[in-house]
């Protein structure tokens, strides 16, 4: 049989990637870490940032990135990089999404892997090198870009307004939202927090370091007058830092941007899933043929 272990990738872009820090609190409880990191750092800019009521302006972005025509499709680039004393891991992404079709592809790569990851409606695919298998859809999170952002509107009217700036000549209105992870796990709808809102409940070691830890969100939102992606949202960035029982601290760094909006190249690009059923099919057969080849995601 072969290994599943490429089946388990879950991808969902759209919301910062929390699953790996609230593992890592749960491991935290019973390790320690040396770290060169003492303190939170510093906002530069903060005497120079306002407080504003960003909830209109991220809903309208919400409703104008699902509504438009040419934002059914785009390009996406991103990283998540995690730090843990003098340890860092980053994992990069690229690809393409069309929404319309329910269709994305991501290339991976985790430390030095590499994988590829095709969806098509119910159908999903994974590759390492040659090698193609079926995606567990059970195992699978939802792909939908916008969703982990409406989990930020309840956090949107205490954001404060940063310099305006461009992403890829576009002009953008810069927001950013601060608060400690207790309250954006207690006051958050995503169900990505329900376990960790009742593991909380009467767990006051799991409390205080919620409580102590910083996560901010900061999205990049076209600006009214852009020529062509107005209200879009072009990027986002998430930074979690939390606190270590033996001192010191872990973080987490999320980028993505979205880019080249409507490319009509996009679905060009996308196999068929007819196409890509047929690697499967023929990696199946080769693995029938050769039982004794090595199975990607294992050594020799």
């Amino acid at each position: 049989m072969r290994s599943n272990r490429w089946s388990r990738w879950r991808g969902w872009f759209g919301v910062p990637l929390f699953t790996a820090t609230v593992l890592m609190i749960v491991v935290a409880a019973g390790c320690t870490y040396p770290s060169e990191v003492t303190e939170f750092p510093e906002e530069a800019a903060a005497a120079e940032m306002t407080t504003i009521d960003a909830s209109d302006l991220l809903t309208k972005a919400i409703e104008v990135t699902d509504t438009d025509e040419e934002a059914q499709s785009f390009w996406y680039t991103g990283y998540v990089k995690n730090n843990i004393g003098r340890r860092s891991t980053t994992s990069m992404y690229d690809g393409i999404v069309y929404r319309p079709g329910d269709a994305y592809l991501v290339n991976g790569r985790v430390a030095t892997r590499t994988y590829r990851y095709f969806h098509f409606g119910d159908k999903s695919f994974i590759s390492r090198g040659s090698n193609w298998f079926h995606g567990d859809p059970e195992l699978v999170l939802p792909f939908e870009p916008l969703r982990g952002f409406r989990d930020w509107l309840p956090f949107m009217d205490e954001a404060v307004k940063l310099p305006d700036s461009a992403v890829l000549s576009t002009p953008t209105d810069v927001v950013q939202v601060s608060l400690d992870a207790r309250a954006w796990v207690e006051q958050s709808p995503s169900e990505l927090f329900a376990e960790l809102r009742e593991a909380a409940g009467d767990d006051e070691a799991l409390q205080h370091v919620l409580d102590n830890t910083v996560v901010k969100m900061t999205l990049w939102i076209g600006k009214e007058d852009a020529p062509k992606q107005a209200s879009y949202i072009l990027q986002y960035s998430t930074w979690i830092v939390m606190p270590l029982p033996g001192g010191g601290y872990f973080d987490q760094e999320t980028f993505f941007r979205f880019y080249q909006h409507g490319d009509p190249a996009i679905v060009s690009q996308l196999s068929s899933p007819e196409r890509v059923e047929q690697y499967v099919l023929d990696a199946e057969f080769e693995q029938v043929e050769n039982p004794e080849a090595t199975e990607p995601g294992t050594t020799d």
